[in-house]
């Protein structure tokens, strides 16, 4: 499907060292769900798309009456590839400007795995910054093995730290303790305690 390819480009596609989905990563492109629009620059989006492949036919800016100052604006463009076309659309709040972005005539909004993101790293925080897996999940109403694979892609962002691997309480036989006759082979982390903490970036 074209809207499909046109997305995959414009996510993935070095845009001068961005592209939308880095845009949002670094903070720069925020969703807000309960307005269904994109808080960030119209220009920095633009950009991305344009970099994408998409090519500008298409600018409009209003401007407020009494004051002159911008109050919103329309952008479109072509990928001449696909014949897909983009569509920005914002209108300045009092502090932030609202984008809408439409790909072949579909929205493009954010990725719910977004918020479920916010509140892990909501619940670390409101725990002191550290705490295990089943806390998390427990705060979250999620299972602890969804916990686990959102904090280890948490962990490969740099916005989590794991700080501490324990074995499960197992109960040991009577009797004088003997050093092992080979190594101790590493131990299952699927069966570990895990101790998270927010890294000192995201403090």
């Amino acid at each position: 499907m074209p809207c499909h390819g046109a997305m995959t480009a414009m996510m993935t596609t070095p845009v001068n060292g961005l592209t939308l989905n880095e845009l949002e990563r670094r903070g720069e492109m925020r969703w807000r769900a309960e307005e269904h629009a994109w808080v960030a620059d119209p220009d920095h989006v633009v950009r991305a798309l344009t970099d994408a492949g998409f090519q500008e036919y298409k600018r409009e800016i209003a401007k407020d009456n009494r004051s002159r100052a911008t109050s919103g604006g329309i952008w479109q463009g072509l990928d001449p590839r696909t014949g897909v076309v983009a569509t920005v659309i914002w209108h300045a709040a009092s502090r932030e400007a609202h984008v809408f972005i439409e790909i072949d005539g579909r929205p493009f909004e954010g990725n719910a795995w977004a918020e479920v993101d916010d509140a892990v790293l909501t619940v670390l925080a409101e725990g002191g910054g550290r705490l295990t897996l089943g806390q998390i999940a427990a705060g979250v109403a999620m299972s602890e093995d969804a916990v686990r694979s959102i904090v280890s892609m948490l962990a490969e962002q740099g916005k989590v730290r794991i700080a501490v691997v324990e074995l499960p309480q197992v109960a040991w036989s009577a009797g004088p303790l003997r050093h092992p006759l080979a190594s101790v082979p590493t131990p299952d982390l699927t069966a570990a305690d895990t101790v998270l903490g927010r890294t000192d970036s995201h403090r």
